[in-house]
């Protein structure tokens, strides 16, 4: 495992590339999943030790140490209000924690394998956790009470995450990307990926498009409100294991990353479907392997808004499994991968 990195991507107008170059490593921190916080400069880390840090990503100094799990965490998340951090380990356990003290405020355990993702909605009073028993689940985050249930029934649900109006995108492995309601209810499925399925499927901040990271080595684009694909982005050689769209796509663009399990973070230009830049072979985290958000923004700017040039890829590199630890069919080092002790 190789240590916390940052990188920046300088987006020109009108320029056919990106050029990306390193600009911050910070070697003492060892990660396994990370969010950043809606507003400000501080980021929540997930460690190898187990540990959960929060950081200034401007001094690169722990401003903050959460309790640990009992097992490694591969899966966070800060609440778009800003009031809550949930981290997610290997034995099944969700902890919520209030992101202005650091209080754990409760511990859900409803899973039965490990977490795999964890995301709150726009308001920041539910929490979807997906877990390695082929399920997602819906909890307020005032009481803690399950108030939502998707079970994957054999399909392999991963990575459900909230849309901007409060709805989940999930991908699954058989039915490609599926659309539900917050209390568990189907509502469509948009499918792609046929015979592949997909990981998972990460809207833009204004829930317009949407874009899956598919087994096939392909990140679709989709518009959301029609619910049909726009475009099939290539050029991985093996699985798209996560997406994301850079703050510049609120300002009109479509410019979003996706990280493959050939170990590459390739930025494109969603609406001509064309390659801006590439960090080769940065062997990246699987699931977590950049973030994109604006460089140097004053602590009262939302991540986002408009006024920032620059874009910083948090990265961060792979971990490593013991050959026992990895479940069969996923790529080694992807969170799905993991089988949590009974």
């Amino acid at each position: 495992m190789l240590p916390f990195a940052l990188a920046a991507v300088l987006a020109a107008p009108g320029s056919d590339s990106l050029p990306i170059v390193s600009t911050r490593v910070v070697p003492s921190l060892r990660p396994l999943a990370m969010a950043a916080a809606p507003t400000g400069r501080r980021v929540v880390l997930t460690l190898e030790d187990r540990r959960t840090v929060v950081i200034d990503a401007a001094t690169r100094q722990v401003a903050m140490t959460l309790d640990s799990h009992p097992l490694p965490a591969r899966a966070v998340a800060w609440s778009p209000d800003g009031r809550w951090i949930a981290t997610g380990d290997e034995s099944a356990r969700v902890f919520l924690f209030d992101a202005k003290t650091g209080k754990r405020v409760r511990t859900i355990r409803e899973h039965q394998r490990a977490i795999q993702a964890l995301s709150f909605s726009p308001k920041g009073d539910l929490l979807a956790s997906t877990g390695a028993d082929d399920a997602v689940f819906v909890f307020s985050t005032e009481t803690g009470k399950k108030v939502g249930t998707i079970l994957g029934k054999g399909a392999n649900v991963y990575g459900g995450c909230f849309t901007p109006s409060g709805s989940l995108l999930v991908g699954t492995l058989s039915n490609g990307v599926m659309l539900y309601l917050a209390n568990g209810q189907p509502v469509a499925q948009l499918g792609g990926h046929p015979g592949q399925g997909a990981f998972g499927c990460f809207p833009n901040k204004a829930g317009t498009l949407g874009v899956s990271a598919g087994r096939d080595g392909i990140a679709s684009l989709w518009d959301l409100r029609k619910r049909t694909r726009i475009n099939s982005l290539r050029g991985h050689q093996d699985w798209v294991t996560a997406a994301a769209f850079a703050p510049v796509a609120e300002r009109g663009g479509r410019v979003h990353e996706r990280v493959a399990g050939d170990d590459e973070v390739e930025i494109e230009h969603g609406g001509g479907v064309r390659s801006l830049g590439r960090v080769p072979r940065h062997q990246l985290h699987r699931r977590h392997g950049a973030v994109l958000e604006p460089e140097e923004l004053p602590s009262d700017r939302r991540v986002g808004e408009p006024g920032a040039g620059r874009l910083s890829p948090r990265l961060f590199r792979r971990r490593c499994l013991p050959a026992d630890g990895v479940r069969p069919g996923l790529p080694p080092g992807h969170p799905a991968a993991l089988r949590p002790e009974p």
